[in-house]
Protein backbone atom coordinates (compact mmCIF):
# COMPACT_ATOMS: atom_id res chain seq x y z
CA UNK A 1 0.00 0.00 0.00
CA UNK A 2 1.14 3.53 -0.78
CA UNK A 3 0.18 6.99 0.44
CA UNK A 4 1.00 10.55 -0.65
CA UNK A 5 3.08 12.78 1.61
CA UNK A 6 2.55 16.53 1.03
CA UNK A 7 5.39 18.98 1.79
CA UNK A 8 4.30 22.64 1.96
CA UNK A 9 6.59 25.66 1.71
CA UNK A 10 5.53 28.58 3.93
CA UNK A 11 7.59 31.27 5.61
CA UNK A 12 8.04 30.62 9.32
CA UNK A 13 5.45 32.33 11.49
CA UNK A 14 2.72 32.23 8.81
CA UNK A 15 -0.67 31.87 10.50
CA UNK A 16 -2.88 28.97 9.35
CA UNK A 17 -0.15 27.35 7.27
CA UNK A 18 -0.99 23.68 6.67
CA UNK A 19 1.27 21.10 8.23
CA UNK A 20 3.35 18.68 6.19
CA UNK A 21 1.91 15.18 6.26
CA UNK A 22 -0.08 12.57 4.39
CA UNK A 23 -2.85 13.56 2.00
CA UNK A 24 -6.07 12.92 3.94
CA UNK A 25 -9.69 12.13 3.07
CA UNK A 26 -12.13 14.98 3.72
CA UNK A 27 -13.76 14.32 7.09
CA UNK A 28 -12.14 10.90 7.59
CA UNK A 29 -9.22 9.71 9.66
CA UNK A 30 -6.11 8.36 8.02
CA UNK A 31 -4.39 8.93 4.70
CA UNK A 32 -5.70 8.04 1.26
CA UNK A 33 -4.18 4.65 0.40
CA UNK A 34 -3.35 3.28 -3.05
CA UNK A 35 -2.51 -0.22 -4.28
CA UNK A 36 0.36 0.92 -6.50
CA UNK A 37 2.55 3.89 -7.36
CA UNK A 38 0.75 4.19 -10.70
CA UNK A 39 -2.63 4.49 -8.93
CA UNK A 40 -1.24 7.29 -6.74
CA UNK A 41 0.20 9.10 -9.78
CA UNK A 42 -3.14 8.80 -11.60
CA UNK A 43 -4.93 10.33 -8.59
CA UNK A 44 -2.46 13.21 -8.48
CA UNK A 45 -2.87 13.84 -12.21
CA UNK A 46 -6.63 14.21 -11.61
CA UNK A 47 -5.74 16.96 -9.10
CA UNK A 48 -3.51 18.74 -11.64
CA UNK A 49 -0.24 17.52 -10.14
CA UNK A 50 1.59 16.35 -13.23
CA UNK A 51 5.26 17.36 -13.16
CA UNK A 52 7.63 14.57 -12.08
CA UNK A 53 10.81 15.69 -10.29
CA UNK A 54 11.78 12.06 -9.75
CA UNK A 55 10.06 8.67 -9.89
CA UNK A 56 8.02 9.34 -6.73
CA UNK A 57 8.12 13.14 -6.27
CA UNK A 58 5.67 15.34 -8.17
CA UNK A 59 4.44 18.94 -8.25
CA UNK A 60 2.20 21.13 -10.38
CA UNK A 61 3.36 22.34 -13.76
CA UNK A 62 2.33 25.63 -15.28
CA UNK A 63 0.92 28.48 -13.21
CA UNK A 64 0.47 27.95 -9.47
CA UNK A 65 -0.94 30.82 -7.42
CA UNK A 66 0.71 31.03 -4.01
CA UNK A 67 -1.33 31.43 -0.84
CA UNK A 68 -0.49 34.08 1.78
CA UNK A 69 2.93 33.29 3.25
CA UNK A 70 3.66 30.50 0.77
CA UNK A 71 6.92 30.72 -1.18
CA UNK A 72 6.72 27.65 -3.42
CA UNK A 73 4.19 25.11 -4.64
CA UNK A 74 3.86 21.93 -2.56
CA UNK A 75 5.69 18.70 -3.35
CA UNK A 76 3.80 15.43 -3.40
CA UNK A 77 5.88 12.39 -2.48
CA UNK A 78 4.57 8.85 -2.95
CA UNK A 79 5.65 6.67 -0.03
CA UNK A 80 5.23 3.01 0.86
CA UNK A 81 3.12 2.46 3.98
CA UNK A 82 4.92 0.53 6.68
CA UNK A 83 3.12 -2.50 8.04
Amino acid sequence: MYYILVQYFYYSGTFYAPENGPLLHEGCEGPILFDSIDDAKAYLKELGVDYEHSAQTLSTSGIYYLAHGEYSSPLYKIRKKKA
